[in-house]
């Protein structure tokens, strides 16, 4: 065949190919554009929550706050909004560029924008980005490093300025760094405090930080490369709504499972230190501290606490309970 015959073939190809193409750009597009109106509708839902949490705070609880200042606390919503976000700009990266070697890249992309998003609260309050009250001179402080003592555990704690939210919350990091909001902090007894910071502590001995960041990676890697594989090979796009789908039940209700058990976790080892009693204390009021007072039916409340990272008060209470049945007054010896 020579180039004058080949260059005929191309030429009635032509029109045929283009006929074809012109299709399969703009059922890419409309995948985009159905991804995008998702992207755009989930960050809508979850600016609209926080903010009626926002109304219904300023009007029950009090609170001083600005919504910019309240917004800084409620990093959920946001979090999954941000991982929408990624898989958005992955897809196009991936659809204009069609090469498997890209889902590499992305994949490396994404454990780094994984890191900086779980460690960015975090590292604003340790490293004073976000203010806070240093006091290990407070005698309530100071009775609680001794009692942590006896146990070898020296735990680094921060109280985090919350007054204008009235937010009654603790958390740890890495070292055994605990940070307790002055809400909770000038709410709470000395066996009260104490049980939150063994709680937090519980954490961190039982490696809860990373066995969740673990999980998190391995799950939302696999539904992340899924979707971005079907897009790659057509003949695996029924891979596209498997994967959306996975990745939803398993951000609502997998992994929030498997936060309320640890929870659970922390408070059984938060007995072991400073007793039951005190550890049921610390929940009843940290829980009435934090109430908003909106009243739902039961069969409502069920499903809604299967989106939760924790339990509620009287199931953690209920396992307390049931623990003491089993064990007394059990505590690590000191």
């Amino acid at each position: 065949m020579n180039n004058f015959q080949k260059h005929i073939i191309i030429g009635t190809l032509y029109p045929i190919s283009m006929f074809l193409f012109i299709p399969s750009i703009i059922i890419y597009h409309f995948i985009l554009l159905i991804w995008l109106l998702t992207l755009i509708g989930s960050e809508f839902v979850a600016f609209i929550l926080v903010f009626l949490t926002y109304l219904i705070d300023r009007k029950d609880k009090g609170i001083s706050a600005t919504f910019a200042e309240y917004l800084k606390f409620n990093i959920y919503g946001p979090l999954f909004v941000l991982i929408l976000f990624f898989m958005f700009v992955s897809a196009y990266y991936i659809m204009t560029h069609m090469y498997i070697e890209t889902l590499l890249y992305i994949n490396i992309a994404f454990v780094i924008f994984l890191l900086l998003v779980l460690f960015q609260p975090i590292s604003n309050i340790k490293y004073n980005k976000t203010p806070s009250i240093e006091n290990n001179e407070d005698p309530k402080i100071q009775a609680i490093l001794k009692v942590f003592k006896d146990y070898n555990i020296t735990p680094h704690i921060k109280i985090i300025d919350t007054n204008s939210v009235k937010i009654a919350n603790g958390y740890q990091s890495d070292k055994y760094y605990i940070y307790i909001t002055s809400y909770l902090f000038s709410n709470l007894s000395q066996i009260e405090l104490e049980a939150v910071v063994a709680h937090e502590i519980g954490h961190l001995v039982m490696k809860h930080n990373l066995k969740h960041f673990l999980i998190d990676w391995l799950a939302l890697v696999i539904g992340i490369n899924g979707f971005l594989f079907a897009l790659i090979e057509k003949r695996f796009y029924i891979l596209i709504p498997i994967s959306i789908a996975y990745l939803y039940i398993f951000i609502i209700l997998i992994f929030p499972l498997l936060q309320r058990k640890d929870e659970v976790k922390a408070d059984l080892f938060a007995c072991k230190v400073v007793g039951s009693d005190a550890v049921k204390s610390a929940l009843v009021k940290i829980d009435n501290l934090n109430k908003t007072p909106l009243k739902f039916s039961p069969k409502y409340m069920y499903t809604f606490s299967l989106t939760l990272g924790h339990p509620s008060t009287s199931v953690r209470i209920k396992k307390i309970n049931e623990w003491s049945y089993k064990h007394g007054e059990e505590k690590f010896p000191s």
